[in-house]
């Protein structure tokens, strides 16, 4: 009788487990071919307004939460830019509980946060196998403080395999895998027919949390000077009530009088209505390691106006090919970019076929299957094994 194998555990600490994370490790779990079980550890409460159907997860995937505390303090009124501090984000009992218990073959840690140091003590002591995802390299982390830059060292040298998001974080050697934040593509898709092309007043759409590092700001005085010479919509999705009215003030205080529409945080086939109504997508960020929204709107086939800030400008616009790369805080330069696809449909349309290339180039079950590749060609224990 042949003894069935049991699978290692490869075990995963994220702050939160956004959608495109679940696909990501749906698909993950799936091209490990049962050799490896995948346990999320996840810090915050799992969102389940998702609003897509969803599949029975794999049977090699499991998730805990080890926290009810939320994560993130976005910063509206300030110009700092990143998101969160280094002590806010803190293990718990719980999550070292589940480490000590699952006793993992390898660990893998979505960020180089204060939550994930649990898997990099576990794995400076047990010699087994640190996978880090990062969307950090010399460029963007020149505007970390001393302390995050000094954290994502220590992650770097200890990890096995580095997990590379963003062209600039790809610099690491041979145990670096470009691998970009990907999302569903078959889910994200463009609207079908002519409405789009046919709308009198086209539509820019932003996604996001507007907190001040989103330039939302910069969006409405750019809207604003845009206005003077064409007509068209602004469209903002994730606002919650106290930011929908200043989120309007921003936008009126900047002479913006066009229509401008504010909605709340919307998943699923509510979302895809909003990008396949839009004609382009707007991302002003002041800072951003990357922006998966960037990346939905890449797939509905959007021209894309992404900011030089945000990670995904690097891997996801072709210059003049399915959009631009922009400066937010050049207003007149961010304004003609918005006059040019308002005034022109027909190149809305070929930059956005070229974006949906871009997107599907970029695909959720692409981007599983080559980590599972090298995740599977991992040999031996500790930082130095060699790599398939």
């Amino acid at each position: 009788m042949t003894r069935v194998q049991k699978p290692q555990v490869l075990l995963v600490l994220t702050l939160g487990l956004a959608p495109y994370r679940w696909d990501f490790f749906s698909r993950l779990a799936l091209a490990l071919q049962g050799r490896w079980k995948v346990v999320i550890l996840q810090r915050s409460p799992q969102v389940a307004r998702y609003g897509w159907p969803q599949n029975k997860p794999p049977k090699h995937l499991q998730l805990i939460t080890v926290s009810r505390a939320k994560t993130l303090k976005q910063k509206q009124d300030t110009n700092t830019t990143l998101r969160r501090g280094f002590w806010q984000t803190p293990p718990t009992v719980r999550q070292i509980y589940e480490i000590i218990r699952w006793r993992p073959e390898m660990v893998y840690s979505s960020e180089a946060s204060l939550f994930c140091w649990p898997a990099l003590m576990y794995s400076v002591l047990t010699g087994v196998p640190l996978v880090l995802e990062t969307d950090m390299g010399p460029v963007t982390s020149k505007r970390l403080s001393v302390l995050k830059r000094w954290n994502q060292w220590l992650f770097r040298k200890r990890a096995a395999l580095i997990l590379a998001r963003t062209t600039d974080a790809a610099h690491y050697g041979d145990k670096t895998v470009f691998a970009p934040h990907a999302v569903h593509a078959e889910r994200f898709t463009p609207r079908k027919g002519k409405e789009r092309l046919g709308r009198k007043k086209p539509i820019f759409l932003f996604v996001g949390i507007p907190s001040n590092t989103k330039g939302l700001d910069l969006f409405a005085r750019a809207a604003a000077r845009a206005e003077t010479k064409v007509l068209f919509e602004c469209r903002l999705v994730g606002a919650d009530r106290l930011g929908s009215h200043k989120i309007g003030e921003i936008f009126r205080q900047a002479g913006f009088q066009g229509p401008l529409t504010i909605k709340r945080f919307l998943f699923g086939p509510s979302l895809l209505s909003e990008y396949q109504k839009a004609a382009a997508f707007v991302f002003p960020s002041r800072f951003d390691t990357y922006g998966v929204s960037v990346h939905e709107a890449a797939c509905c086939g959007l021209p894309l106006l992404v900011s030089r800030h945000a990670g995904a400008s690097q891997n996801l616009v072709v210059e003049g090919k399915n959009g631009h790369v922009i400066d937010p805080e050049n207003t007149e330069q961010f304004a003609a970019r918005l006059v040019e696809l308002a005034q022109n449909a027909l190149l809305c349309k070929r930059m956005g076929s070229e974006s949906r290339k871009l997107g599907l180039l970029y695909s959720v079950e692409k981007q599983a299957e080559k980590v599972s590749r090298r995740i599977l060609g991992l040999t031996g224990k500790g930082s130095g094994h060699s790599l398939g």
